[in-house]
């Protein structure tokens, strides 16, 4: 989980897009009947999904559809809780893998990178404060949901409204969880443990998010930034040839890595599982070699 800073205002809320104040400001009586209701799905649908192709120019027009164009803009293009690069509309095929049915489905439903919007406290604890905050607002994947196959739900589906202990919104999100080389999520707070999900002597135990099972997904992305020479080991055993000793990169490597991947890229981009690579670096490398000298 990467934190996700938004800008703040003097009196406290986010630095929200115009367009956005101005249709909530318009559409505020209709909105203002929903609230009193507690009627937050009804006062969600209110804003479209996507804006009319023709526009009339006294309105203002928004829509859910600029509102997570914004949002994922602002997070890297990460999803806010797996961290994995996400899409508008399509998940990511699986090609040249020899699996079976199951494990093909499997595999097409953990790589579902379709996007939806997040509200991290559930909008039905209060629909007037959470419904709109665009503090409360960022993008999750759709977890499974949109694969009607899947049976693993996560992130955004597989939390639907259930609290969560810690959130990308918390600055202490990427201390207070944290991977190993294996890609292996952890953290030393029980909550914490419940709402990422944990092993238990070898086996899985499933938690609100269900960030475990990502695990080969991040150490594929990690092994590369820890081992100064993993593109040669890979290469050699993909050749059936003698594997050469991976060498762990130094501090001085692992510290310019940390640097470059804690910004986003040129084109606004941070790289996939960012949060899982600087991780395992500072734990296992910089902090290592800090407390030996």
């Amino acid at each position: 989980m990467k934190f996700i800073e938004k800008k703040h205002t003097n009196d406290g809320g986010c630095i929200e897009p115009e367009r956005f104040i101005l249709w909530k400001q318009q559409e505020e009586k209709t909105l203002y009947r929903q609230y009193s209701n507690n009627d937050a799905i009804s006062a969600w649908d209110h804003l479209p999904s996507s804006s009319p192709t023709v526009m009339e120019g006294q309105i203002a027009y928004y829509s859910k559809e600029e509102l997570a164009d914004e949002l994922l803009k602002k997070q890297g293009y990460l999803c806010c809780y797996c961290n994995r690069i996400i899409h508008k509309n399509e998940k990511k095929r699986v090609e040249g893998m020899d699996l079976s049915d199951e494990e093909r489905q499997a595999n097409i439903n953990h790589n579902d990178r379709r996007r939806t919007i997040e509200h991290v406290i559930p909008k039905s604890d209060n629909a007037r404060l959470y419904t709109f905050d665009y503090c409360n607002l960022a993008v999750s994947c759709s977890g499974g949901e949109r694969v009607p196959q899947s049976v693993v739900r996560y992130c955004n589906c597989g939390r639907s409204d259930r609290p969560i202990a810690i959130n990308p919104f918390m600055p202490e999100c990427e201390d207070k969880i944290y991977f190993d080389i294996d890609g292996n999520i952890h953290s030393d707070d029980e909550n914490i443990k419940y709402t990422i999900g944990y092993y238990d002597n070898g086996k899985v135990v499933e938690g609100v998010l269900n960030l475990i099972y990502f695990a080969e997904e991040r150490a594929a992305i990690i092994k590369p930034y820890y081992y100064d020479n993993y593109d040669e080991w890979t290469i050699a055993k993909q050749s059936g040839e003698d594997l050469p000793e991976l060498k762990i990169k130094t501090t001085e490597q692992a510290t310019q890595v940390v640097a470059k991947l804690s910004k986003p890229n040129e084109n606004g981009y941070f790289e996939e599982f960012c949060s899982a690579i600087i991780s395992v670096l500072k734990r296992d490398i910089i902090e290592l070699a800090q407390q030996q000298n």
